[in-house]
């Protein structure tokens, strides 16, 4: 039945598929933002919806159920499925952010906190500047288009009210979250190992010249260090970021189609 001719069967086939489109917009960099307000958020949903509703109706024969609860069980795993889009899109994002605090625990920046406009909340010195590029090469490499067309990709592992979340997806998250942490370390691991040896060098410095004020010189000395080490290091972090990002788009379908059962 046709969803324009404001049929039962129609409206509800376009709210489910609206639900599922507006999950991106829970976790996805860029279009989650803090900044962004939430009537944009909400107009570029109804968009996304109206563009998409047409061909997800043409190849549905979904029927919307006689039981309320049937149904909201539906718009659940439809909102599953957009919001898992956004997650694992924020998932690389967060990679960046935690190289960043490793960075400034080394630096000495631990406690020299700054709010992340795009978040709202409290991020490193060096987090933050990994966010920012990170989330720029996002924006350069259409990391955005990747998390729309993700969502129109979506309804052929997963159709309407079809969403179950099994043993498979979670092991795939946990395999994401590992992936997390190489990247961290493969982002971070240069740096750190440098302000490493700068630490072992001025411990040997205060054991051979005991008058030295160790810790008035190894502060900023270590801060010059990281600093140049981390600008060094940024066509290495570009290198592992557009990798990836180029695998953005296969980690997210496999964890739809395991969401598709």
């Amino acid at each position: 039945m046709s969803f324009w001719g404001l049929t039962h069967d129609g409206f509800a086939e376009f709210l489910l598929v609206l639900v599922r489109c507006s999950g991106i917009f829970g976790f996805s960099p860029v279009l989650s933002a803090a900044h962004v307000p939430m009537q944009v958020k909400a107009g570029m949903s109804l968009f996304l919806a109206l563009t998409v509703f047409p061909v997800v109706s043409a190849y549905s024969d979904y029927t919307a159920p006689p039981e309320i609860w049937s149904y909201v069980l539906s718009i659940a795993g439809e909102l599953l499925v957009g919001l898992s889009i956004g997650f694992v899109a924020a998932l690389m994002v967060t990679a960046v952010q935690l190289a960043g605090n490793l960075i400034d625990f080394q630096m000495g920046f631990g406690m020299a906190n700054i709010v992340d406009p795009l978040s709202n909340a409290q991020t490193t010195v060096m987090g933050q500047m990994y966010v920012i590029l990170a989330t720029l090469l996002f924006i350069v490499i259409r990391g955005d288009h990747m998390v729309i067309s993700a969502v129109v990709d979506s309804y052929k592992a997963v159709p309407l009210a079809g969403a179950a979340f099994s043993a498979d997806a979670a092991y795939h998250v946990w395999g994401l979250l590992g992936k997390v942490f190489e990247a961290a370390f493969r982002i971070g691991g240069p740096i750190i190992a440098v302000l490493f040896l700068a630490t072992v060098g001025l411990g040997i410095v205060a054991r051979t010249v005991p008058q030295m004020n160790v810790l008035m010189v190894g502060f900023p000395l270590k801060i010059g260090i990281g600093l140049l080490a981390a600008a060094a290091s940024v066509p290495f972090v570009i290198a592992v970021l557009r990798r990836v990002y180029g695998e953005l788009p296969a980690d997210i379908m496999v964890l739809v189609r395991y969401l598709g059962g």
